[in-house]
């Protein structure tokens, strides 16, 4: 009623949303209802949105603190051109995606969140881990990222393959972002990550190097550094498993290989 929206399908649900295709000004439109999960962590995503204004991103329609209104997105997701033996294509249109979002120029957000804060979770868990654990050598490096920071940018913050859509009208799109902002660099690291249902694909050294390569080359990034945001992020992500009571081991296999590569 709010919005006047009409014609709901329930096309997904995740632990952040349900989300429904809806009319809306006689068009098609995505409505995205955010579960307590979602408000926690994805409630802020309109004011990255705003920012990036269809720049590379979908366009924010209208949004609330409960549900987002957002461009209708008609095409197939990035993973599934990586799935048709197209990896690197596909890392080359998230370095297209990047490019896009971070030409974003204009003011700073207030109630972004930094990369210190970002990283907390990791911190929490070294804190309790022995000394030489490898959340203790994630937030080591971590901190020294964050401490030496290089052109920092409002950021996607969860980059992935099922996050990257395609357009047919105006191609590759990213949703669901995150509400950072940080060194740019950070925007590449769970891509090392994804898909993550692939693993003989994913959980190779040959293919954290040619993804490190692509992402250097054409985001202009120190290759060392994208492994050790990698890394980084390896063990953050690996720490937040364990807080959910999930398994960190997938993950924990990857991030050992970019320890080694380091």
């Amino acid at each position: 009623r709010k919005w006047n929206l009409s014609n709901p399908t329930k096309i997904a649900e995740t632990f952040t949303s349900h989300v429904f295709k809806v009319s809306y000004q006689n068009r098609v439109a995505v409505l995205k209802v955010l579960t307590i999960v979602g408000q926690k962590h994805e409630a802020k995503g309109p004011v990255v949105l705003r920012c990036f204004a269809g720049n590379g991103a979908v366009r924010l329609l209208d949004a609330d603190e409960g549900a987002h209104l957002l461009e209708f997105v008609d095409g197939r997701h990035l993973k599934d051109l990586v799935a048709n033996s197209g990896d690197e294509k596909a890392t080359e249109i998230i370095c297209d995606v990047l490019n896009q979002i971070h030409s974003y120029a204009g003011a700073k957000p207030s109630d972004l969140i930094s990369m210190t804060e970002n990283f907390r979770g990791l911190f929490a868990r070294a804190k309790i881990d022995p000394p030489d654990s490898i959340f203790s050598s994630g937030a080591k490096v971590a901190l020294r990222l964050i401490e030496t920071e290089r052109d920092p940018r409002v950021l996607h913050g969860d980059i992935h393959h099922k996050n990257i859509l395609e357009s047919t009208d105006r191609g590759w799109l990213a949703i669901d972002p995150q509400c950072l902002y940080g060194e740019r660099t950070y925007d590449v690291a769970n891509s090392f990550f994804n898909p993550d249902d692939m693993p003989d694909l994913v959980e190779t050294p040959n293919r954290i190097e040619r993804c490190c390569q692509i992402f250097s080359r054409r985001l202009n990034l120190d290759s060392k550094r994208i492994l050790e945001f990698a890394f980084a992020y390896g063990c953050l992500s690996s720490a937040w498993c364990i807080e959910d009571g999930h398994n960190p081991e997938r993950r924990l296999r990857i991030t050992r290989l970019i320890q080694d590569l380091l």
